[in-house]
């Protein structure tokens, strides 16, 4: 992947492209079980 594209205008969630320097294998995770958002995004 060389260049960053944006998520479908179908998608309602926060879901944003990883910058290019992050390499597979890679994981990020939500770990907020509070809702969406939840507090702990914010910390």
């Amino acid at each position: 992947m060389k260049e960053l594209v944006n998520p479908p205008t179908n998608r309602n969630d926060t879901v944003l492209p990883l910058p290019l320097e992050v390499r597979c294998p890679s994981w990020a995770v939500d770990a907020a079980c509070s809702g969406n958002p939840g507090p702990m995004e914010y910390q």
